[in-house]
């Protein structure tokens, strides 16, 4: 998962090479942990600083932050923006300010990738904590130590292994994305004598050690699967959250958010995914033209990780040869069922231009991938090959190239390999033509028939309900029709609603809540629409 950061400048913020030292109090109270932060730093003049910006689509988090004053002599005052204020340093120069976040738990469950507080465990991002202090580019040696720890508690950062002290040099832009957290449930274990780092907060259907001893699984298969065992320390952090499946990897850490009910091959497949970006793309890059989009390589960037996350997850054995085609069969149908299926790249960077690129785009890179990835498993099992061979080959010949090559020189790899990926490319990806499943795309021990499934037809405008706050575009003889859905209804929220997210459930209904004569009324229903026919998958018995 990738976010885009808006860069504002800051007048009157300059600052030299000086030292910019934040130490961070964890302060466990009855329903979160606050945390009080103290920062120092030398400045010749009047600063202007800017609160925690927030990222990750969490919204307004300069609310949370309480009683930012300066201390030693430093002066505050507010600026023309509530989210920012102006310090003076006292007469030797220096900044020493102090502020506490008190995050409301109730409010910010609500935000995906909003920061995760309990009253024995937090774990947040640089843009959540940090203040915006000096230009956004320019590097400063930083220090970051936690105080005052609660007795008993682990830390865990993305910056450095010890994350009760951190120390090196750094712009705000490299460290709006790092991660700082501590306490809940861990286990660590060594591979090449390297530390793995595993931090769970949540009550999951799924019993802890089952999801301490999956992620080992993952992680020393994937290591073992590209031979790459380079990095000095990791942390994954799984934190439940109500609604959601959702992850994203930075450097030296995953951190996901899962719903308390999240099924094992659910929540496997998420970290899977997750830490194979550790490979694909961060050291298997295609280098694309400035005037193209992050869409143009997706297909193969996110696309083929999904599908090896469901392989490795195979050869893990934490998947079942039923799971295994099922995850296959729901990417397959997936594809069927997205209108937009036949989209040309051009279209899609229209718009992606015009801010229109919603979730529903982006995963037709997923299907596609998962797809185009299966066509080129039956190609190269006819010459004895396989893409895993392929993947892994390519990964070393990226390596020699600075982990970045260019387009020409995937498709020459490709086509060395037998691989006409070019072909494919212009056909699937720039022309969005429709690719056919072989029936022995998964091998021989599988078997495929052709069947009908029903399409996802909502049946009323969910958009335009959201935005009206009353039901509208109720469509005849559809499912929502059929259920009691009717225009005019007050709307009130809607659940198991959106068809591309991780978090959809095509076994359980949709269920829209309505007010009916002043109170609340829940309709369910399953929205079936008109059959399709697709291939799907199963093993040999």
């Amino acid at each position: 998962m990738k976010f885009l950061f808006v860069v504002l400048s800051l007048a009157g913020s300059v600052l030299g090479q000086t030292n910019i030292n934040y130490e961070l109090k964890p302060i466990p109270k009855v329903d979160r942990t606050d945390l009080a932060i103290s920062v120092r730093f030398k400045s010749e003049k009047e600063t202007k600083i800017k609160f925690p910006p927030g990222c990750y689509g969490t919204p307004n988090i300069y609310k949370y932050v309480r009683q930012f004053e300066g201390k030693n002599g430093t002066t505050v005052k507010k600026a023309e923006k509530k989210t920012e204020r102006v310090v003076t340093p006292n007469k030797n120069g220096k900044v020493s300010l102090k502020y506490i976040l008190s995050f409301d738990p109730k409010i910010i469950e609500n935000s995906a990738f909003a920061p995760k507080i309990n009253p024995d465990f937090f774990s947040i991002a640089g843009c959540q904590w940090l203040l915006w202090i000096g230009e956004y580019e320019k590097k400063h040696d930083v220090s970051i130590e936690i105080v005052d720890a609660p007795k008993g508690w682990k830390f865990h950062s993305s910056i450095q292994q010890n994350a009760k002290k951190i120390n090196l040099k750094a712009s705000y832009s490299d460290l709006i994305a790092t991660r700082i957290g501590g306490g809940g449930a861990s286990r660590i274990f060594f591979i090449k004598n390297k530390p793995v780092s595993v931090f769970i907060k949540g009550r999951f259907d799924i019993p802890n050690k089952e999801i301490f001893d999956a992620v080992e699984k993952i992680v020393r298969v994937q290591r073992d699967w590209f031979g790459d065992y380079e990095q000095d320390f990791y942390n994954i952090v799984i934190n439940e959250r109500k609604g959601v499946v959702a992850g994203t990897a930075i450097e030296n850490q995953f951190v996901c958010f899962v719903n308390s009910a999240v099924s094992k091959p659910a929540l496997y497949k998420i970290l899977a995914h997750e830490m194979f970006h550790n490979w694909l793309p961060i050291k298997m890059r295609i280098k694309r033209e400035k005037e193209d989009h992050q869409v143009r390589y997706e297909w193969f960037f996110e696309g083929f990780t999904e599908y090896f996350a469901k392989k490795v997850l195979f050869d893990a054995r934490l998947l079942s040869k039923e799971e295994f085609a099922d995850s296959i069969n729901k990417d397959i149908h997936s594809l069927a069922d997205n209108s937009y299926k036949n989209i040309t790249y051009k279209d899609l960077l229209s718009l992606a231009k015009a801010r229109k690129f919603t979730s529903t785009h982006k995963k037709l890179s997923y299907y596609r991938g998962v797809l185009i990835a299966l066509k080129w498993e039956k190609e190269l099992r006819k010459a004895n090959k396989n893409l895993s061979d392929f993947t892994r080959s390519l990964y070393k010949f990226i390596q020699e190239k600075n982990a970045v090559i260019n387009e020409r020189e995937f498709f020459e790899f490709a086509k060395d390999y037998g691989v006409d990926a070019q072909g494919d490319f212009d056909k699937y990806i720039l022309n969005g033509k429709s690719i056919e499943v072989s029936p022995k795309a998964l091998g021989e021990n599988f078997t495929a028939t052709e069947r009908e499934v029903p399409s996802f037809e909502i049946g009323f405008s969910l958009r335009e309900s959201r935005r009206a706050k009353k039901i509208a575009g109720v469509k005849e003889n559809s499912s929502a029709y059929k259920a009691g859905l009717r225009d005019g209804m007050i709307y009130v929220r809607a659940k198991n609603s959106a068809r591309f997210s991780n978090s959809w459930d095509a076994e359980k209904p949709l269920t829209v809540v309505v007010k009916v004569d002043e109170k609340e009324k829940k309709i369910e229903y399953f929205p079936h629409g008109k059959s399709i026919k697709i291939m799907q998958f199963q093993p040999k018995k």
